[in-house]
């Protein structure tokens, strides 16, 4: 399913964040550079409302040394429970 950017660098989120909309789901796309300077990204995906709020901290897509692109890569194959 098609991911559509909202609203790139959300205010009150370490790194970068993006709300993305995928269907009628919401989500937020936050991307740090890894804590020990290796410069490699740990990028995370989670539950949102439309307005950028995480509802849920459990990720459901990405993890370290993950770019931003690869993470909603892996949100389009994310299946809801």
């Amino acid at each position: 399913m098609k991911i559509e950017l909202v609203k790139d660098n959300l205010p009150g989120f370490r790194g970068s964040a993006a709300l993305v909309k995928r269907g009628e789901l919401y989500f937020v796309v936050s991307s740090i550079t890894s804590a020990y300077d290796t410069g490699l990204p740990e990028t995370l995906v989670f539950p949102a409302t439309a307005e950028g709020k995480v509802t849920d901290w459990g990720s459901v897509a990405g993890r370290r040394y993950v770019t931003r692109a690869q993470a909603i890569e892996e949100l389009e194959a994310y299946e809801p429970s």
